[in-house]
């Protein structure tokens, strides 16, 4: 049983255990097109995992899908970053799931949550340099700022999108 479940229609946001580890694998090798070919190893994994545990404010939760029974993705959150009153949102959905209103319910999800719950005032959230990324963020309220960032995972260059 998982003691953090943020529930919505079709998702419910897990925060991840150790043993969820491997699933949490299985979804990053499986977007490629975020990663590349090589994606990250269980040993990137396990970091960014281990760093949610010890760092004040942050939860890395696993986005799970009630019909197939299975992670779909990830959110890794950040309270008080960039800005004392924001949260920071990193959002990758699996590949064959992205497209279907999946990151949109999970940003939802985690907006009132973060807003009414947190007492967080705004939103960021770690953007790629992909025009499908940056579309949706955009289409979301997000909007591109210069400030670089670091993804919480891989090695892809990233900047902070707000709101």
């Amino acid at each position: 049983m998982h003691m953090t479940e943020l529930h919505g229609q079709q998702l419910v946001l897990r925060l991840l255990t150790e043993s969820d580890l491997p699933d949490l694998l299985r979804v990053y090798q499986a977007t490629p097109d975020y990663f590349g070919l090589a994606g990250p190893t269980s040993a990137d994994v396990w970091q960014q995992w281990h760093l949610a545990q010890i760092t004040p404010g942050r939860q890395l939760f696993g986005i799970y899908h009630r019909d197939v029974r299975q992670y779909i993705g990830a959110a890794d959150v950040q309270i008080g970053v960039p800005q004392p009153e924001t949260a920071a949102l990193w959002i990758l959905i699996e590949s064959r799931w992205q497209h279907q209103g999946y990151a949109q319910e999970c940003i939802a999800i985690l907006e009132q949550w973060l807003i009414s719950v947190q007492g967080v005032e705004s939103l960021c959230a770690i953007a790629s340099r992909t025009e499908t990324s940056l579309r949706f963020l955009e289409l979301q309220g997000f909007r591109e700022t210069d400030t670089p960032a670091v993804a919480p995972v891989g090695s892809e260059p990233a900047f902070w999108m707000c709101w």
